[in-house]
């Protein structure tokens, strides 16, 4: 052995002495311990096991030294590398800010990673390792990443091919080239569109039609393969980050790309596979009884009925007792939902970048056919049934807010509305209700429809959620649908049937399910028409509601959102407030200005300041008290 050499064995060893002492040192910090060294592969494998963030350590340098101290002494061949990769992927992911990791450390864990894909070929799980450490690194980390882009270009799209095998290698990279493009802005944009092509590839096949040749959704998907799946779920979930910065992509000639996330966000979406989840689920949800609608028109059309899921026929009858089996199957089920909420996500990033180019789409999501969908789900008695009864109807996106099982698809399609209708009340402005029929159906007329239906199909929903986060988001997406619609030109009764429906939530709702009621009722009076908002305000039961919300003690939130509605109250319709509850307001404003929380001060301040701008101070003597 040569001096060089025996130097540099020398060099390597204490590199990784020191590796270890650092990882230990974490380690007993983590378990508070003193047991016996162990080796460094049983220590990053002890490490491996436990829950991060680990509490016990709040310095987050202790672990930045030992990321830096393992790229710098381990290469791929070490034994302890599969290991080190899996606590780097947790350390970047979990326990440190990426922003606390400085330029030259991020260069020295990047290098090592990238170093180690190139080098490694047969290692699957090893590349899978690597992989998911990189995603981590480079999550919403452009301006550490970007002069590495070339490189990590050029390695992810090699991988996310579709022909790479195995395929848990190719997702890896796919949630690579995701986690690059989340927040990255203008650094990525030479790679957006090779980027683009590489991950519809995975979920697209090319068609030659009579407009040309484009990318569609393949239907030839095997989505009874667990791999496959979560392929698919990756695919999307990269999608969305991807569309969310290069609203240029979803006008792109390469694909519909709205036509797939629908596609996508139907997948598994039937009476037989929301069956087989329910039976994980026996508890029964309650029947709804359904307000009855405002008067409409007849509906306007039928829509030919289009394939229910991707890799699965059309026809329930087609489906075999094998296939029912696997879509009981829990891990399924799962896969199903996350593949439905990253395209819900794809669907959100489109309405938000480009929400005019989806305006003319929405009824793909929200067709005109709720009327259809109550007749076929509802008994005799016009309650509607707790689980989904036909599958005779047009998909829409409030049948999997009404009877998705899974309360993350639930949320992910609140969500999804709201970025649909945030924003759209120019667009929705021209929307007309009329009672005549016409064999042609104006863009007026098939704007007021879907509100028809959004109103009605949201109302349902509000009757039937049980879950408390899902219940709150319906309420602010019920505000953001009383903000956009135009209710001067459509049928009375919308505002007064939302109305009825949230306030039937009252008595039983926590206190931040109160607040988020209280924060329809003033989206209604802001916004509502004033002919049928005030027949709401003809008893006191909503000043009652209020004052009952201001009592001392009571949910932050929910005294300031009360002191806030009443504000409202007050400068539109200041005359339902004045009377027999005046004295009790008096009083309490004066607790609430001597409250400890600045929230519930200032919003009793801009009370007073809204009633005092409503009001001529020379001829209404109930305000001497406020001066």
């Amino acid at each position: 052995m040569t001096a060089d050499s025996l130097y540099s064995l020398m060099v390597t060893q204490k590199s990784l002495q020191q590796f270890h002492t650092l990882t230990l040192a974490f380690y007993r910090h983590a378990v508070s311990s003193n047991d016996n060294t162990p080796s460094l592969v049983e220590l990053l494998n002890a490490l491996d096991t436990l829950d991060a963030p680990v509490k016990n350590v709040p310095d987050q340098q202790q672990i930045i030294d030992i990321l830096v101290a393992g790229c710098k002494c381990l290469n791929a061949e070490h034994e302890a590398c599969p290991a080190f990769c899996k606590f780097m992927f947790k350390a970047c992911a979990k326990q440190i800010r990426l922003t606390s990791l400085r330029s030259s450390h991020f260069e020295i864990c990047i290098t090592f990673l990238l170093d180690g894909l190139e080098r490694v070929q047969g290692q699957a799980e090893l590349r899978v390792d690597m992989l998911r450490a990189l995603s981590a690194l480079v999550f919403e980390n452009a301006s550490n990443a970007s002069k590495y882009y070339p490189r990590v270009s050029n390695l992810l799209l090699r991988l996310a091919d579709r022909s790479t095998r195995p395929l848990e290698v190719r997702r890896m990279a796919i949630n690579c080239i995701g986690n690059s493009c989340a927040s990255a802005g203008s650094r990525l944009q030479p790679y957006y569109q090779s980027y683009y092509q590489a991950l519809l590839s995975n979920v697209c096949v090319v068609e030659h039609g009579s407009h040309g040749t484009m990318m569609v959704a393949s239907a030839s998907l095997d989505f009874s393969d667990s791999a496959i799946r979560k392929v698919a779920s990756s695919t999307l979930r990269a999608l969305q980050f991807i569309l969310a910065q290069d609203k240029n992509l979803i006008t792109n000639p390469l694909c519909d790309i709205i036509q797939i996330v629908q596609k996508f966000i139907f997948t598994s979406v039937s009476t037989q596979a929301y069956n087989a989840m329910n039976k994980e689920e026996p508890a029964q949800l309650p029947r709804v009884r359904r307000l009855p609608q405002p008067r409409r028109s007849q509906q306007i059309s039928w829509r030919q009925l289009e394939p229910r899921a991707i890799g699965l026929t059309s026809s329930d009858s087609e489906l075999s007792d094998t296939a029912d089996t696997t879509m009981a199957n829990p891990r399924r089920q799962r896969d199903d939902a996350k593949i439905r909420i990253n395209a819900l996500l794809c669907l959100a990033a489109i309405a938000k970048t480009s929400p005019r180019v989806l305006y003319p789409q929405w009824q793909k999501f929200i067709p005109d056919t709720f009327s259809i969908f109550l007749n076929n789900n509802s008994d005799q008695h016009g309650h509607l049934a707790p689980a989904l009864q036909s599958d005779n109807q047009p998909l829409s996106l409030f049948t999997l807010l009404l009877y998705d099982p899974t309360v993350t698809v639930r949320t992910a399609v609140c969500n999804t509305l709201m970025a649909m209708l945030d924003g759209s009340k120019q667009y929705l402005s021209v929307a007309s209700e009329r009672s005549s029929k016409s064999s042609f159906t104006s863009l007026s007329e098939r704007l007021a429809s879907t509100l028809c239906d959004f109103h009605a199909g949201l109302i349902c929903a509000l009757d039937k959620e049980q879950h408390p986060q899902v219940l709150a988001l319906m309420m602010k997406l019920t505000c953001v649908l009383v903000v956009n619609s135009p209710y001067d030109r459509l049928s009375k009764g919308y505002v007064g049937n939302l109305y009825k429906t949230v306030m039937k939530r009252w008595d039983n709702g926590s206190a931040p399910i109160r607040a988020s009621i209280l924060a329809v009722f003033s989206a209604i009076l802001e916004n509502g028409p004033v002919d049928q908002v005030a027949p709401l305000l003809i008893d006191s039961l909503l000043i009652d509601l209020l004052l009952e919300s201001m009592v001392t003690g009571q949910d932050t939130e929910l005294v300031a959102m009360a002191w806030q509605t009443l504000g409202i109250l007050a400068k539109s319709h200041s005359t339902a407030i004045i009377g027999d509850k005046w004295d009790t307001i008096h009083k309490q404003f004066g607790d609430a200005l001597n409250n400890q929380e600045p929230a519930i001060r200032v919003a009793a301040l801009k009370f007073a300041e809204s009633y005092a701008s409503s009001m001529i101070p020379a001829d209404d003597e109930s305000m001497v008290g406020f001066y």
